[in-house]
């Protein structure tokens, strides 16, 4: 099964992809100024939240867990990916409406 080494790491990927998405966050609730730059700074979580789904996607179904069980990386991958855009979307309102 060592062929299949490199994508068991899919959860220490989604776990570094929350505590970015926690600390962008976090710093966007704490420094006013720190919002218009808030799509930027998830874009780690996203491509890590998005690797770990594709790794997930990559193992064979003995090692696979259930895709409505907590630890399923692609329901965190779709969320972030979402705010993303939706957090590039109002930056490009804002900046388009003056």
């Amino acid at each position: 099964m060592g062929k299949y080494e490199k994508y068991e790491k899919y959860e220490p990927l989604q776990i570094t992809a929350m505590l970015i998405a926690l600390a962008a966050l976090g710093a966007a609730l704490k420094i006013p100024g720190f919002v218009p730059v808030l799509p930027f700074a998830m874009l780690p979580a996203t491509v890590c939240a998005g690797t770990a789904a594709y790794f997930h996607s990559k193992l064979p179904k003995s090692k696979k867990c259930s895709p409505f069980s907590r630890c399923h990386p692609m329901s965190f991958f779709i969320v972030v990916l979402l705010g993303n855009v939706l957090a590039f979307l109002e930056l490009a309102i804002k900046l388009r409406q003056g």
